[in-house]
């Protein structure tokens, strides 16, 4: 996990402590921590609302942070999650996106 992330860092031109800061203001510390292990397996695949709260999240750092269109970004989003439907987090999403993208 750790040399996937350092290849998305890579390729969006943020360190690990500049993406920890820009997740940092976009979720809140809750949310960040490691949730308790659950008793029963969870579904791999987020239910709607989570993909929806997902989609969000991405989109905003899309746009806001990142520099990319509107129109870019939900393309963007939408391409990587119909390539792997069971992403859950944005780390995951993030670097769907930038490794699946075509390169120009």
């Amino acid at each position: 996990v750790g040399a996937k992330l350092d290849d998305l860092y890579a390729a969006i031109g943020y360190g690990k402590v500049s993406m920890r800061q820009v997740l940092a203001r976009l979720v809140p510390a809750e949310k960040l921590e490691a949730p308790p292990a659950p008793e029963k397996p969870t579904p791999a695949a987020p239910t709607p609302a989570d993909e929806e709260g997902l989609r969000t999240l991405v989109f905003e750092v899309l746009v806001k942070q990142l520099g990319h269109r509107p129109s870019e970004a939900a393309q963007l989003i939408t391409g990587a999650l119909t390539r792997r439907p069971g992403i859950g987090t944005p780390e995951e999403l993030f670097d769907e996106i930038y490794r699946g993208a075509p390169r120009s």
